[in-house]
C-alpha cells in the first residue's frame, strides 16, 4: 500500500464517519500529517534525483576530455606559437629555451594541481552518488514490505529438497530483492543445491548489493579515478614525460613537457 493510496482510504473513512456524525478531528489531522509527510518525501526525492543529475551530467566523458584538459591543450599551442614569434624576431634561442622550460614547468604544475584536485572531486561524488542513487527508504510502505518479506520466507520454509529447484525455475530474479536473493542462497546452501551457484552468479553479476557500480557514471568515475591515480603516481617517480589530452575537434593528442620538441619545430 502507497502513502497516497493509505490518503485515499483515510479520506473515504472520514466521510463515511461524517454521515454517521462522528467527530472527525481526530482523522483531519491524520490526513493532514499524512500530506506534510507526501510532501515532504517527494520534496526529498526532488533532491535526490538534482544530485544524481548533477554528477551525473559533471562525468559523462573521460578525464582527457575534460574542459580543462582541453584548456592544457590550447595552453601547450600558446606556448608553441610563443616559441615560434620569439625565433620570428631574432631572440636569443637561450632565452626562448628558458622561457618555454619556465611555462611548461608551470603547466606541468598546474596539470598536476588539477589531478589532485579531480582525485577529491571523485572521492565526493562517488560518495555521494552511491548515497543518493536509491532512496533511503525504498518502501512506499515498511509495513507492506515486512508482509512481503515474511511470505516469501515462509515458501521457502514450506519448500522441501526435491521440490527447492523447480521452485527456483519459476522465479524471476531481476525481480527480487536483495533479501529474497539472499535467502535463497541460504536455502540451496542448505540443500546442497546445485542452482545455489547460479543464483549467487546472479548476485555478484548485476550487483545487487550496490547496483550503483552497475552505472555508466560509476565506471566513468572509476576509470577517470584509476587513470588520474596512475599518473599520480608516475609523478611522484618522477617518470611523466607527456601526457594526453583532447583538442577541440575531440582527437586524443599526447603533450610533452620537454622543451626540446617545441623548439625543434621552430
Amino acid at each position: 500500500m502507497t502513502e497516497s493510496s493509505l490518503t485515499e482510504k483515510l479520506m473515504t473513512a472520514i466521510g463515511d464517519q461524517e454521515k454517521t456524525g462522528v467527530n472527525t478531528d481526530a482523522l483531519n489531522t491524520v490526513i493532514e500529517q499524512q500530506a506534510n509527510r507526501i510532501n515532504s518525501n517527494n520534496e526529498t526525492e526532488q533532491a535526490r534525483k538534482n544530485v544524481l543529475t548533477s554528477i551525473m551530467s559533471d562525468n559523462k566523458v573521460d578525464y582527457r576530455f575534460s574542459d580543462f584538459s582541453q584548456k592544457i591543450n590550447q595552453s601547450y599551442d600558446e606556448i608553441a606559437q610563443y616559441a615560434k614569434d620569439a625565433k620570428s624576431k631574432h631572440v636569443e634561442p637561450s632565452f626562448i629555451k628558458e622561457n618555454v622550460n619556465k611555462m611548461l614547468n608551470e603547466l606541468k604544475e598546474a596539470y598536476f594541481d588539477n589531478i589532485d584536485y579531480q582525485l577529491e572531486k571523485i572521492e565526493h561524488d562517488k560518495k555521494l552518488f552511491s548515497e543518493n542513487y536509491q532512496p533511503r527508504n525504498p518502501y512506499d510502505n515498511p509495513l507492506v514490505e515486512l508482509l512481503k518479506r515474511q511470505d516469501f520466507k515462509a515458501n521457502l520454509e514450506s519448500l522441501s529438497q526435491t521440490n527447492f529447484d523447480s521452485y527456483l525455475d519459476k522465479l524471476d530474479l531481476t525481480k527480487l530483492s536483495n533479501y529474497e536473493i539472499n535467502l535463497l542462497i541460504a536455502k540451496g546452501r542448505s540443500f546442497e543445491s546445485p542452482n545455489t551457484n547460479k543464483i549467487y552468479a546472479f548476485k555478484l553479476e548485476n550487483n545487487k548489493l550496490k547496483p550503483y557500480q552497475n552505472t555508466e557514471t560509476w565506471k566513468t568515475l572509476t576509470s577517470n579515478e584509476n587513470q588520474l591515480n596512475i599518473l599520480k603516481r608516475q609523478k611522484q617517480q618522477n617518470r611523466i614525460n607527456r601526457i594526453q589530452v583532447a583538442t577541440k575537434s575531440g582527437q586524443i593528442r599526447s603533450i610533452g613537457f620537454d622543451s626540446q620538441y617545441i623548439l625543434s619545430k621552430i
